[in-house]
This record gives structure tokens, sequence and C-alpha cells, in this order.
């Protein structure tokens, strides 16, 4: 968990969530819900920091143990550009397009089901909950951005393969023909 995308793929914390992604799961007899909250913004991280408390891998060549565990530094890092991401203001000059998957089910939430401590989620099979999406984007988090659209298009496609869509060429061409 050194990879600072991890942290800047986490939610958008101070954002409204229609469908706030989700980790769920049976603990002690009880049925624990950590979603992104107004109310708590940072309660979503508890799966993930405690799961992560004693995470390691193992080196090659001789197998040398490396510590893993959940790094406060690059979560305030991604917070931080998310933060600015979210102030953003594009000069009056600038256009902005939208391009975006739909019609793939894709995760929103997590429901891990029964587990006894932390440290199962990291290999305890789940069950996603399944939204609008591209298969790894989801509708809601695409759609969110803060700026004047000057086109958008939303495209029946997976993440991957947007760009090979027709749809996606022509909005392309007709931001490189705006002037």
């Amino acid at each position: 968990l050194e990879a600072p995308s991890v942290y800047e793929l986490l939610p958008q914390e101070n954002y409204a969530w229609k469908q706030p992604p989700y980790t769920a799961m049976n603990m002690g007899g009880q049925r624990l819900v950590f979603a992104v909250d107004s109310t708590n913004a940072t309660r979503y991280l508890v799966p993930l920091r405690e799961a992560c408390r004693s995470h390691s891998r193992l080196l090659p060549p001789d197998k040398t143990e490396d510590l893993e565990p959940f790094n406060d530094e690059l979560l305030e890092r991604s917070r931080g550009t998310r933060k600015l991401v979210a102030q953003a203001h594009l000069p009056p000059s600038v256009r902005f397009y939208n391009v975006y998957g739909v019609n793939e089910s894709t995760p929103i939430g997590l429901e891990f089901g029964k587990i006894k401590a932390w440290s199962d989620l990291s290999h305890h099979k789940y069950v996603p909950t399944e939204g609008d999406g591209d298969g790894t984007v989801p509708v809601e988090s695409a759609t969110h951005h803060g700026f004047p659209e000057r086109g958008t298009a939303a495209v029946a496609s997976k993440h991957l393969a947007l760009v090979q869509q027709k749809a996606t060429i022509d909005m392309v061409l007709k931001a490189v023909r705006d002037t």
C-alpha cells in the first residue's frame, strides 16, 4: 500500500454522495457499515486502516518481509490533491468535456459477510454491490467534477474500451474543432 494511486482513488470525503461508497461486514454478531458520510468523513477508512495494520509483503529474491501498513502520509497527500481538484476553477478560455462509461455493473460497495478480525478483510471473499458505471468508475463519481461542461457523453462501454468508442472519438473531435 505504498502506491500513492491507491490513496488518490479513495472517495471524495466532502461530497454529498447519493450512493456513498461503503464497506460492510458482520463482526461480533453485529452488522457494521462504513461509508463516506458527511457527519464522519473518515469513518469509511476504518476497515482499510485496520485490515492493513499488520499488512506485509515478501520481497524477492530472499523473501525478506516488508511491512506495509496503512500510510497516513500518503492519505494526507491524496486529500490535498482531491481538495485542489475540488476547488479548481477553469479559466473561461478552457472548455471541459466529459466522457464516461455507463451500462456496466460497477462496484459501489463491498459486502464481506461474517468476519472474526479486521485482518480477515485482506483475504475474505466479498460480494460487490453494483451500480451503474463503466465497470471501474461509478457514474456518480465520473459526473462529480464541478466544472461547467461544454459537452458530455455517456457511452455504453467498459472502462478501458471507452477510448475506442465512436461516441468518445466524436467528442474528442468536437473538442478539437471547438474554438
